[in-house]
C-alpha cells in the first residue's frame, strides 16, 4: 500500500442466509514491522550488579521460547525461557551491571513459538544479599585464632562463606554447614591492631546450596594461655586416692575434657549428673586438678 492511494477494507451488508454482518475492527501491521513488545523500564538507583528476575503464569499453550532480552552496561543479553513450566514463581534470568541514565531494560517480543505472557519483572542489587556481622574489638596487639559455631543439618549451606577483616586485609573461608555441627571450628589466625578498626566477621546469605546458619564466632590470641577451672583438695595424710568428676550432660559438650592431675580425659556429652571415677589413681600429698574452659566468645 501506498500514503493517498485510497487504499481500504470494506466490508457490505450482502450476506446470504439470513447472517449478521459485524463490522468490528481492522489492523493493518507491516510486513517489516518490528514485533509487539513488552518493555520494562526499572529504576536504577545507582552503578550496580543486579540480578534479573521474571515470572509468568504457566499453562501448556505458553511459548518454551520467551525471549527475554536485557540491556545492560554490556550491551544486550537475550534469555530463552520456557512458559509452560514453572510458573507463578521469580525466574532468575542472570545478573547484569546497570546504573542510572543509561536506558537499561528489559524487553520481550512476540517472535516465539507460542502465546507470552508479559507478567512482571523485579531487580535486586547483589549488595543486598543478607548479612551477619560480628565486630572483633582485640585488646591488644596480636595474632589471633578465629572460629566459627554452627548447628549441623542436612538443609544447610556446603558452601558458607565467611570473610575475616583483619589488619590491611580480609580472607574469605568457605565451610560445609551440614557437619561439625556443635563445634567451634577454626577459621584461620589473622593479626589484629589494639588501636584498629573495622575487624569484623561477615557471612553472607549468598549459598546455592543450602540455609547459611548464622550462629556465633569467637576469637582468642595464639598466645594466649589455657583457661582454666582448679579445684584444690585438703589432704590430709599422704598416700593412694582415687579421683572423680561429674558434670551435666549435654550434646554441646566436650567429647575430651582434660583433667590435668594425671593423663585423664572424660567424654562428657553422655554420663551427667553421676560421679565418674577417672583413669587411674595416685600417690598423693597435695593435689591440684584443673579443668580447660572454653576462650572467650563474641556471639
Amino acid at each position: 500500500m501506498t500514503p493517498g492511494q485510497n487504499h481500504r477494507v470494506d466490508v457490505t451488508d450482502q450476506a446470504t442466509g439470513g447472517t449478521n454482518i459485524m463490522a468490528d475492527a481492522v489492523q493493518i501491521t507491516s510486513v517489516n514491522a518490528p514485533p509487539p513488545t513488552a518493555t520494562w523500564v526499572p529504576v536504577i538507583p545507582q552503578h550496580d550488579q543486579y540480578q534479573v528476575y521474571t515470572r509468568w503464569a504457566g499453562y501448556p499453550d505458553r511459548a518454551t521460547n520467551a525471549p527475554c532480552k536485557i540491556y545492560h552496561e554490556g550491551g544486550s543479553t537475550t534469555v530463552l525461557m520456557n512458559q509452560q513450566a514453572t510458573g507463578s514463581s521469580w525466574r532468575l534470568l542472570g545478573t547484569f551491571t546497570m546504573a542510572p541514565g543509561q536506558n537499561h531494560r528489559v524487553e520481550l517480543a512476540d517472535t516465539a513459538n507460542g502465546y507470552l505472557i508479559a507478567d512482571a519483572l523485579r531487580i535486586v542489587p547483589v549488595a543486598a544479599s543478607k548479612t551477619a556481622t560480628w565486630t572483633l574489638t582485640p585488646a591488644q596487639t596480636a595474632s589471633y585464632r578465629v572460629y566459627a559455631k554452627w548447628p549441623a543439618s542436612a538443609a544447610n549451606a556446603t558452601d558458607a562463606k565467611y570473610t575475616v577483616t583483619y589488619e590491611g586485609a580480609s580472607s574469605t573461608v568457605t565451610v560445609n554447614q551440614r557437619v561439625n555441627g556443635g563445634q567451634w571450628v577454626l577459621l584461620g589466625s589473622y593479626p589484629f591492631n589494639a588501636a584498629g578498626t573495622g575487624y569484623k566477621v561477615d557471612l553472607a546469605d549468598t549459598s546455592v546450596t543450602g540455609k547459611v546458619v548464622a550462629d556465633a564466632i569467637y576469637y582468642v590470641q595464639d598466645s594466649a594461655p589455657v583457661d582454666s577451672f582448679t579445684w584444690t583438695p585438703d589432704i590430709q595424710n599422704a598416700g593412694d586416692y582415687q579421683l572423680y568428676a561429674r558434670w551435666t550432660a549435654s550434646s554441646a559438650n566436650s567429647a575430651a575434657a582434660q583433667y590435668k592431675g594425671g593423663a585423664w580425659r572424660r567424654d562428657q556429652p553422655g554420663r551427667g549428673s553421676a560421679r565418674r571415677r577417672m583413669a587411674g589413681s595416685g600417690t598423693c600429698s597435695g593435689l591440684t586438678a584443673s579443668l580447660r574452659l572454653p576462650a572467650i566468645r563474641s556471639h
